[in-house]
């Protein structure tokens, strides 16, 4: 499976982390700082929150992957 697909499996989240159809979405960014790292996280579209939800990894593809993995080992996948 590629990291698209992978991306695109990762669930909404609710305040809770649990699934929902309609609550935070799954985010890709950079942030770029000294070094650049990129990470996954969920935010809301209407208010802009973020939850504490994240992962971190030197490239966008590490960054997808773990946070599949992530989602698999909470059962949210």
């Amino acid at each position: 499976m590629t990291e698209l697909e992978m991306f695109v499996k990762l669930p909404q989240l609710d305040e809770e982390y649990h699934k929902t159809d309609l609550g935070y979405v799954p985010t890709l960014s950079v942030i770029d700082n000294i070094l650049v790292q990129y990470v996954v996280y969920w935010i809301d579209m209407d208010t802009h929150e973020i939850l504490r939800l994240h992962f971190t990894a030197n490239t966008p593809e590490e960054a997808i992957k773990e946070a599949y993995e992530g989602c698999i080992s909470a059962h949210l996948i």
